[in-house]
């Protein structure tokens, strides 16, 4: 691996250790710059061409967004004064050798989040231009009308670091690895996905292939985005990009210092160019530094020893938005739907029985989590897709939503059932409460099914969950199973790689966690209450879950297909194994106001961060140090 010494803030562990105040207000946005413009490529089939923003469920007013100002044009002569070395603080691990998609497991992690400077995948959520679904390393592709399968026209212009052509064989090689992974690899999740659906692949001409489909998959496109689904170089092998990556995208990495930090330096080869032609990166390097907790990320940042924190960070950035605007002006904090918090049971006694993960998910207060948990930038309203108040097309009315036992809150005035999730939102539990109903259908079912809890019958729950996203969920859901249900708790919390490799391999018997991320196609989402993924481990059979998510894949009619997906959401509602409560709709990031250009990522699982336009300008930056 080639080595490169780039300044360094060697005293950075140490500095981090400085405390961060609290505060309240509301964060702000980022301008979004120009969209480049993309050829029209072909509708895919079952799926509508435009996402509408339904208009009965108006967005909070909590949390108002700033308006967008365009990019500044950029001058060829000022074009010297960008650059610079961006620092950002990352929540994994760091090891060497570098493996996002095709993974030996003796070799190492994954990486894919630190993949992004580096490598690229066939489709993106442009975030340029509203996080829309494109070509990236394609600039057309043509899905059949039968759905079965998919041309790719790989762009003429894509090129490897080396400086060697990506073509059609490059991506041939990577897809036939998807789909038969050499003896002791493995695919990391999202290829994953795709590899179940792939029957093979054609090779066209250099820059043409043919994707042939095991059966139709009308939405398999959107996982060609998915941040794990990297394109690897055909003329290295898989031990080579391992070690020593080669990649398409806009850096190198050149320094691994094991679960400390990464370093590139930009791509002199990269093949895609700036608003007027001009070369990117626009970045010299970037310096990955790993963190475990964040409110040592937050005193970085307000510090300014680091330039950009990359993570969902909510519970440390919550309460404190004063104290940043104080001390970092002109910073941006990231907002967005994003994934969903929630917590689910193992498939064992005595949590196997129906009425007893029913009972829970009627007596969980959604309300509580977004008001003590998440401060109030959350909604409660997550129904296994992304919540019908954040516009997405798939969703369920949220009339329904909150009229069903578990998401019915009542005006403490009126003692009436509010539907609107925004006024619930706005005024919390000053206002709103949770319906005493649901409280003792909970206790009705936990005593049909043996335990009488006003008995004190149920037994302690250990519970796990991790320091860094969901400490204060689990905090809140302590509190409130002890004052709702008088139900004794035990929080494991450990650090968040351990609860990871806890919850992938079951080792749990409650667990507090991400339900699913929110993504642009139910698929995707929808994936997370079946058996295919098993993002809890929970070990519960789905065969109803698993036939009705396969079969919205499969049909083409899309009025039928939504059909589908309202049905398997209103199974969600009525058959919990998984316990979703509350959407983050709150701060993900930070950005100080010396990181000029960075689009923000709104979509999970596909969008996280692109640098090729990103520069340092600490010379002009508001309130520097």
């Amino acid at each position: 691996m080639k080595r490169l010494v780039i300044v360094t803030t060697l005293g950075l562990v140490v500095a981090l250790l400085v405390a961060a105040c609290g505060g309240g207000g509301d964060p702000t946005a980022t301008p979004v710059p120009t969209a480049t413009p993309q050829p029209t490529a072909t509708p895919l089939p079952g799926v509508p061409t435009a996402t509408p923003q339904p208009t009965a469920t108006p967005q909070p007013t909590a949390t108002p967004q700033a308006t967008a100002t365009p990019r500044p044009t950029i001058s060829p002569a000022t074009l010297v004064q960008r650059g610079g070395v961006l620092k950002q603080g990352i929540r994994d691990t760091l090891s060497a050798p570098f493996q996002p998609t095709i993974r030996n497991p003796d070799w190492g992690a994954q990486h894919a989040w630190q993949s992004r400077p580096i490598f690229q995948t066939l489709m993106w959520n442009d975030p340029h231009n509203q996080d829309v679904l494109e070509g990236y390393l394609v600039d057309r592709w043509d899905f059949a009308s039968t759905g079965d399968s998919i041309t790719f026209h790989v762009k003429p212009e894509a090129m490897w670091s080396d400086g060697m052509p990506l073509t059609a064989r490059d991506v041939e090689f990577t897809l036939n690895h998807w789909i038969s992974p050499p003896e002791d690899f493995t695919i990391t999740r999202g290829p994953d996905q795709v590899a179940k659906s792939l029957e093979s692949v054609e090779l066209i001409d250099d820059n043409t292939i043919k994707v042939n489909l095991k059966q139709v998959d009308v939405s398999i496109l959107a996982s060609f985005a998915n941040y794990h689904a990297y394109m690897y170089p055909a003329h290295r092998t898989l031990e080579e990009t391992a070690n020593s990556p080669i990649g398409s995208g806009a850096f190198e990495v050149v320094d691994i210092d094991t679960d400390i930090k990464i370093t590139y330096v930009k791509n002199p080869n990269y093949w895609i160019k700036g608003p007027e032609g001009e070369q990117l990166p626009y970045l010299d390097g970037i310096e990955g530094i790993s963190f475990f907790d964040g409110s040592r990320s937050y005193a970085g940042i307000v510090t300014g020893q680091l330039d950009l924190f990359h993570a969902e960070v909510s519970f440390v950035v919550s309460g404190r938005e004063e104290d940043a605007a104080r001390r970092m002006p002109g910073a941006v904090l990231q907002t967005r739907f994003a994934t969903s918090s929630g917590w689910g049971f193992k498939n064992k006694a005595p949590f196997n029985d129906p009425r007893i993960t029913k009972a829970f998910f009627i007596a969980t207060d959604r309300l509580a989590w977004v008001e003590l948990a998440n401060n109030g930038n959350g909604v409660i309203d997550t129904v296994g897709v992304t919540p019908g108040s954040s516009g997405n097309l798939w969703a369920l009315p949220m009339e329904e939503v909150l009229s069903t036992p578990g998401y019915r809150y009542l005006n403490r005035d009126t003692g009436e059932l509010e539907t609107d999730v925004w006024k619930i939102v706005a005024g919390l539990s000053v206002k709103y409460q949770k319906d005493p109903a649901d409280i003792q259908l909970a206790k009705d079912l936990l005593k049909d099914a043996g335990f009488d809890v006003d008995k004190g019958e149920f037994p302690k729950l250990d519970v796990l969950t991790d320091s860094t996203y969901n400490a204060p969920e689990a905090t809140v859901l302590q509190q409130q199973l002890k004052d709702d249900l008088g139900i004794e708790m035990v929080l494991n919390v450990v650090d968040f790689t351990s609860a990871q490799e806890r919850r992938r391999n079951g080792q749990f018997d409650v667990n507090v966690s991400w339900t699913h991320p929110a993504t642009t196609d139910p698929s995707l989402s929808l994936a997370y209450f079946t058996e295919e993924i098993f993002h809890f481990a929970h070990g519960f059979p789905t065969p109803e879950n698993n036939d009705l998510w396969a079969a919205q894949k499969q049909e083409l009619d899309p009025a039928k297909r939504a059909e589908i997906v309202a049905t398997f959401q209103r199974r969600i509602l009525s058959d919990p194994h998984i316990i979703p409560t509350s959407g983050f709709h709150a701060a993900s990031g930070i950005a100080r106001e010396w990181v000029k250009n960075l689009p923000l990522p709104r979509v999970t699982a596909t969008t996280v961060w692109y640098w090729d336009q990103v520069w340092i300008d600490r010379e002009n930056a508001i309130g520097r140090r």
